[in-house]
């Protein structure tokens, strides 16, 4: 079982405190360019203390308590959420728990079928991790979170068929997420919007992170477009970031400003103005 100090270390989870395998890998780095070596990770060290664990511990248990019976998370409007239901999977696993193994582990593993049994349900989007049967609001979020799970998962599932369903499924998602970036860089709602805005776009740059870790190839162009786009989103000379490109497009605010900030370093940007 993995501990939850080798989970974050090996995870986009952790990427703000470990930064694992980025996209600016060594050579791509040029001249001017504001990428530079991935941090030691020593950061990390002592963020998880015994009074940390408790609280890890009683968060689980009060999760497994309320799961459905189908495997997945959510409460009313978000019951049978593809997004829950991932970030779900994600807190059992970054609790140190695989599909099949310790006391969650069957909970892993129920919550990973689920988030696979809900590619493509309307028949549009091949790849596409959504269940039509709850919110509609931005399915694109969900989709993001389901490829982060599906490539945090793909290297701890031992039964073989399901291993393969995994990684068949993630290409997939992969795919739509690089078909779906539009001419802005990012993306939005769904994978044919024609507009972006920060708090999806994250999203799915955080679901390329952890798939190119899996060994998923995702092309540095397509990166390259997306650090562009968050750049855009930066109110200058004070620092926080716009749901939106266009100026004016509402407020900076704190969560905006955060997701601006990981989602450059999930890009492989760890300095810079």
């Amino acid at each position: 079982m993995y501990t939850r100090r080798q989970f974050l270390s090996r995870s986009g989870l952790g990427l703000l405190a470990t930064a694992g395998t980025c996209f600016a890998v060594h050579g791509d780095v040029r001249d001017g360019d504001d990428r530079e070596a991935l941090p030691d990770g020593a950061a990390a060290r002592g963020m998880i203390t015994p009074e940390t664990d408790q609280a890890i511990e009683r968060g689980l248990a009060y999760l497994a308590a309320h799961r459905g019976l189908d495997g997945s998370f959510g409460t009313h409007n978000y019951r049978g959420h593809v997004a829950v239901t991932s970030l779900a999977g994600l807190a059992f696993m970054a609790g140190g728990y695989q599909p099949n193994r310790g006391p969650y582990g069957r909970i892993v593993t129920d919550a990973l079928r689920f988030v696979l049994s809900q590619e493509n349900r309307g028949g549009r989007w091949p790849g596409f991790l959504h269940n039509p049967d709850t919110a509609p609001h931005g399915p694109m979020y969900g989709h993001g979170f389901a490829t982060l799970f599906l490539a945090e998962v793909s290297g701890m599932v031992h039964d073989r068929a399901l291993r393969q369903e995994v990684r068949d499924k993630l290409h997939r998602a992969v795919r739509l997420i690089l078909d779906s970036q539009n001419i802005e860089g990012g993306w939005r709602y769904k994978p044919d919007s024609r507009d972006a805005d920060i708090s999806v776009t994250i999203c799915q740059i955080m679901a390329l992170r952890a798939a190119r870790n899996a060994g998923v190839a995702v092309p540095k162009s397509k990166i390259d477009l997306c650090v562009k786009y968050v750049k855009r989103c930066q109110d200058l000379p004070g620092g926080s970031f716009r749901y939106q490109a266009q100026r004016g497009a509402r407020d900076p605010g704190f969560a905006r400003t955060a997701a601006g900030v990981v989602a450059l370093y999930s890009a492989g940007v760890y300095k810079g103005p």
